[in-house]
């Protein structure tokens, strides 16, 4: 059986696809997005200390190195929650940035200057994880012997100052 009309006549009907765009497309939480952009700059500025992607995430690796026990013939894995966590807790920022990112860009369009503020951010974002995506993925598929030639021979993204 199928459903009753809701609307009895053509321009009802048409009025109320109006409505349903209007609320739809409205450009009313602008201000909303610019301060949770300002509250996720902030975060991430405090998490990396207002220092280059390369540094912060070589900070992190020379944690991840002090953590690595030296037996008489080998060295175990280290403290790896120090680089997984570091990547979850920017991943989630990033994520975040992301979702404010789409509104600007459906409010502002992509040549505003707001939308550039929010795409500054999350390059920036994006960067810090690709480094320590890097770092991890050595870290549980090569191992740390991987890993320390990697890091002899400058292989990693960080020190080759790749941007994402």
């Amino acid at each position: 059986m199928s459903r009753p009309p809701t609307h009895k006549t053509n321009e009802a009907k048409l009025q109320a696809v109006r409505e349903k765009n209007q609320r739809h497309y409205a450009k009313s939480d602008l201000p909303g997005c610019l301060l949770a952009l300002k509250g996720i700059k902030d975060e991430m500025l405090s998490l990396t200390d207002d220092r280059e992607p390369q540094k912060f995430v070589e900070d992190k690796f020379l944690q991840y190195v002090k953590s690595i026990k030296y037996t008489n013939d080998r060295g175990d894995n280290g403290d790896v929650t120090i680089i997984s966590n570091t990547m979850l807790k920017v991943q989630d920022i990033l994520n975040h940035t992301i979702r404010v990112q789409d509104q600007i860009l459906n409010f502002c369009g992509p040549i505003s200057d707001e939308f550039r503020a929010a795409n500054s951010v999350s390059l920036f974002l994006s960067t810090v994880v690709a480094y320590l995506e890097d770092i991890d993925y050595l870290i549980h598929w090569g191992g740390v012997s991987e890993l320390c030639i990697a890091h002899s021979s400058g292989e990693l993204m960080y020190q080759k100052n790749l941007r994402v």
